[in-house]
């Protein structure tokens, strides 16, 4: 049998590649999380001198958690279950229990933890989500609006997933209530207003979507993009000629700046735009 020839050092080339390749992906792991990496270090140093302290074990399986190290996150909320009350891990364990898709679990946990702390928002907002999931949008809506009610201030998220749903099940007036509620609380937000827009357009309603755009000139600071969504829905409202000067107006101040492939498709879609309104004037004026 012909022996297999080994470099200098008796490391194959193979071998040579093969740590070549891990060295390279713990590398690359190390600088996906380094942040991880920092927590887990001081972590570990308090642990060493307090190895029993629940609030430490729970801290440490939540940096395993959101990293993906399920299993070690589980290993710490088990041991931390024994070092205080149980309740106290409810919460990070439900959690847990969600990124690894077990919902009647996840279920269990957040509700045992609200049996104890009735007013934590998070715990609402992952009970949401897990109705969500399951396909229960009226049940998400729910506790979505507990946890908007609790919540000092939502994110415009939590308002927007909570309108999707009511949306996708025909409830329309619901879905803009729920928007204007955040739009009340948070101020004037775009992806809000904007989603609020779309809902008006899907009910036929251009003259309100135009009203609600209107609320955003000052935020988009009246841009080729504002000018443009404006002259579509005056369009969609019947009001050609207003719609033709301000595609005009979109048109003029693009062609002032630098172009770019986003600007260059603005100024055609201002362009068809106008050409197509044009165009409708001139049949109108022609069949007249």
């Amino acid at each position: 049998m012909v022996g297999t020839r080994r470099p200098a050092g008796g490391v194959s080339l193979i071998s040579r590649w093969a740590l070549f390749w891990l060295a390279l992906g713990l590398a690359a792991a190390c600088l996906a999380h380094p942040g991880q990496h920092d927590q887990l270090t001081q972590i570990n140093r308090q642990l060493r001198d307090a190895p029993t302290d629940q609030a430490l074990l729970i801290q440490r399986g939540r940096v395993y958690s959101e990293g993906g190290q399920y299993e070690e996150a589980m290993a710490d909320y088990v041991r931390a279950r024994d070092m205080g009350p149980p309740v106290l891990v409810a919460f990070d364990l439900g959690v847990l229990y969600y990124r690894l898709a077990d919902y009647a679990r996840a279920t269990d946990c957040m509700n045992r933890y609200l049996e104890r702390f009735p007013n934590y928002p998070p715990a609402y907002d992952y009970l949401a989500r897990i109705a969500r999931d399951a396909g229960d949008y009226d049940r998400a809506i729910a506790y979505l609006e507990d946890y908007i009610r609790l919540q000092d201030r939502p994110s415009p998220g939590h308002y927007l997933s909570a309108a999707r749903m009511l949306a996708e099940t025909d409830r329309f007036t619901e879905a803009l209530f729920m928007l204007d509620q955040g739009l009340a609380t948070l101020g004037v937000i775009p992806q809000l207003q904007r989603y609020a827009i779309s809902l008006e357009l899907a009910r036929q309603r251009p003259d309100l979507a135009i009203a609600r755009l209107e609320t955003l000139r000052q935020i988009l600071r009246d841009s080729p993009q504002w000018q443009l969504d404006m002259a579509e829905l005056l369009a969609l409202a019947g009001r050609g000629e207003e719609a033709v000067a301000v595609a005009g107006a979109a048109q003029a101040g693009l062609a002032g700046l630098r172009p770019t492939p986003s600007r260059l498709a603005l100024q055609q879609r201002a362009a068809e735009l106008i050409e197509g309104l044009n165009q409708g004037a001139a049949m109108t004026t022609t069949i007249d």
